[in-house]
Formats: C-alpha cells, sequence, structure tokens
C-alpha cells in the first residue's frame, strides 16, 4: 500500500467495525471486505506460531492479516500479495494460478504458512491452493455458512482431512464489516503438527468446536448432536 493511502486510511489494526467498512472503499467505485482485525487476533492467539517464519497472505487487500499477526508475533515475515493494482504490495499476481505460488517460493523460499482471506465466491479453489503451498499450516478466512452449509465434492475433501487429524476450525469470531460470522478453518500438515501448535492441544474448546463442525458438516449428525458434543 502507498504511503498516500495508509495515511488516508489510518492505522487498519485499530478501527472499529463501522471504520473497516467505510475503510474498505476504493477509488473507481470499487470495495472489498476487510478483515476484522480481532478476527485476525483470535488466530494469533489461539495458535503458537513461534516456529513459523514465513507467512504468506495472497489476498491481502488492505493487509490486516499480516500488519496483526505482525504485531502479535514480530519475528513473523509477511509476504502481502493482491492482484488488484489500487493496493500497491510488491506483488500483485492472480493468487489463482499454481505457477505463482512456485514463482514466489523461488523469491521468497519455502512458505511455513498461508494465512488469508480469499475472494469467497472462488474457496474452492483459493483453499486447496494454500494448503500445498504452506509446509506447516494454511489458515483460511471462510463465512461461517461454507463450513456448514457443504457441497458433496467439498465435504468429500473436508472429510479426509477431518479424518487424518489435520483439519481444525476456530469459530464464532467476531462479526465482519458486513455483519457477517466467519471461521478460520486450518488444515496442518499433519495431526503431529496440529497438536504442537494449537494452545491447549486438542482437547481446547476449540479443538471439540472441530470435532462437533466435522461430524455436523460431514456425517450428517443433528444440530442437537452437534450441540452436544461442545458439552
Amino acid at each position: 500500500m502507498s504511503p498516500e493511502e495508509v495515511q488516508k486510511r489510518g492505522d487498519v489494526t485499530q478501527l472499529s467495525r463501522a471504520q473497516v467498512k467505510i475503510a474498505s472503499q476504493l477509488d473507481w467505485g470499487l470495495e472489498l471486505v476487510m478483515t476484522v482485525p480481532q478476527e485476525v487476533r483470535r488466530l494469533a492467539h489461539e495458535v503458537t506460531w513461534e516456529k513459523i517464519t514465513q507467512v504468506w497472505d495472497p489476498w491481502a487487500g488492505t493487509g490486516v492479516i499480516g500488519k496483526v499477526m505482525s504485531l502479535e508475533w514480530p519475528h513473523l515475515k509477511v509476504m502481502n500479495n493482491d492482484w488488484n493494482p489500487q493496493l500497491k504490495w510488491h506483488e500483485a499476481l492472480n493468487a489463482l494460478q499454481p505457477g505463482n505460488y512456485r514463482a514466489w517460493k523461488e523469491k521468497y523460499g519455502v512458505c511455513d504458512a498461508v494465512v488469508t482471506s480469499p475472494w469467497f465466491a472462488v474457496l474452492d479453489i483459493a483453499l486447496p491452493l494454500a494448503v500445498l503451498a504452506s509446509r506447516v499450516v494454511a489458515c483460511i478466512h471462510v463465512p461461517s455458512h461454507y463450513m456448514t452449509d457443504m457441497t458433496e465434492s467439498r465435504a468429500q475433501y473436508f472429510r479426509k482431512l477431518y479424518h487424518a487429524g489435520r483439519l481444525h476450525v476456530i469459530g464464532h469470531l467476531e462479526h465482519g464489516p458486513i455483519g457477517r460470522r466467519c471461521m478460520w478453518v486450518m488444515v496442518f500438515r499433519n495431526p503431529l503438527t496440529r497438536a504442537r501448535m494449537l494452545r491447549g492441544g486438542e482437547a481446547s474448546g476449540v479443538g471439540m468446536f472441530t470435532f462437533s463442525m466435522g461430524k455436523f458438516a460431514m456425517d450428517g449428525v443433528t444440530t442437537e448432536d452437534a450441540e452436544q458434543a461442545l458439552v
């Protein structure tokens, strides 16, 4: 982002929800929906990032994710990319093209974690690409209905990850700028990495939420059964 744009928007990590919505307005009549800083802080606090160095945000937008993560974990090196030329990041490539991830790897080295909020309309492409690109974990910001109202092909994809012990979901996030609740869908390289990075391990409340979501979304368990799994 240009210095002028930063000055215009101010410190986006401290904005209220109403201010976030205003700051989402771009020139040329375009709009993007910023991830609320409180949503990113949940991710930063409920996962330990000590052994992560390189973080990529292929859908950086105004850069809230990278700024908040860097404030909470100053050792992180964040690479921001966004295809929108107005945002003026060092990288402005199409994040739906696998070749661009290979180019970033050659330029920046191995990506430990992808932490990003893609366009929701292309999540079924963007999420698997992020998983493939990340050495340790991919953390994808998604609307809640993405996990609770799945297509069959999406359910099959997540069912495999769930049964492999690689899937984790952080839900009940702060409402976004347009009033919608979202989730962090996390896909770890293996179950051991998942257990090490989650604060509180698999016995944490978030882990139980992941279990109930997996059963609810993928195995046809009723809402009442899902709620019982949280008790």
